[in-house]
């Protein structure tokens, strides 16, 4: 299980602090004998004030300290206490970004094309995470998410999968079989290499951090930057133009 730090406030420590618990949630659901429950008071646990906030410029804001707002839901017997989803969008209210889910949905839709060394398993998890931050459901938006990643996805996979789609229909049952096709076509040079000359490419590599052109990939972890709007926070961090992907590098989630 990720550590979990404490929430004091801020949308992008938000962000953060959210993504961490889903993430604990998913590996280790054995911890939450009641589910939804059980996550709710686990996340109320870890809100704290903006007294002790990271950022000391933070720490004076007259806002309403996290662990005080989680006392109204308590004493209103309010139903998010039995529902995660429904408690972060409730936090989401009160301490995100409201520009965010625009942010989001135009970032995703600027970075939706697969990078020229983008693995499809990176595309995969990049092109999800953009979506979670739009809050577009992989179930609900299916249908748009699969054109989007058939748009998105390299020619030369294109070409490689378009035959394994079933007689008679132009696209894959779901989304997640269009994903496990491309990625079992993708070519791996090193598969090919031979076992002495693999281990020198994976040192190269291991040595500079990165590929072996020296592109690097930001961690799919970190909360996207948001442009300053509506916010009950102050301190959000400016984010810069996005810039569409020219196959070198990919903007920071």
């Amino acid at each position: 299980m990720v550590d979990l730090l404490w929430y004091c406030g801020g949308a992008k420590e938000l962000d953060k602090f959210l993504e961490t618990l889903r993430s604990n949630f998913a590996s280790h659901k054995h911890l939450f004998p009641r589910g939804d429950p059980d996550q709710v008071k686990y996340a109320v646990s870890f809100l704290n004030t903006w007294n002790n906030h990271s950022d000391t410029t933070q720490r004076q804001t007259e806002n309403t300290d996290p662990s005080e707002w989680a006392s109204d839901p308590r004493e209103a017997k309010d139903p998010c206490l039995e529902n995660f989803e429904l408690f972060a969008n409730k936090l989401q209210k009160m301490y995100g970004d409201t520009d965010r889910h625009l942010n989001s949905a135009a970032k995703a839709m600027q970075e939706y094309q697969q990078l020229q060394n983008e693995s499809v398993r990176v595309y995969v998890n990049c092109l999800k995470a953009y979506s979670r931050r739009a809050c577009w459901s992989l179930i609900t938006h299916e249908v748009v998410l699969y054109d989007m990643a058939w748009a998105g996805l390299r020619h030369v996979l294109k070409t490689k999968v378009r035959p394994w789609i079933s007689s008679g229909k132009d696209r894959f049952n779901t989304l997640d079989q269009l994903f496990d096709c491309a990625a079992a076509s993708e070519f791996k040079p090193d598969d090919k290499m031979p076992g002495g000359q693999q281990q020198q490419r994976q040192a190269g590599v291991s040595q500079k951090g990165g590929d072996k052109k020296g592109n690097f990939r930001p961690s799919i972890s970190e909360p996207a930057e948001s442009t300053p709007g509506n916010s009950n926070n102050t301190g959000n961090s400016k984010s810069g133009k996005s810039n569409k992907p020219s196959g070198g590098s990919r903007a920071n989630l």
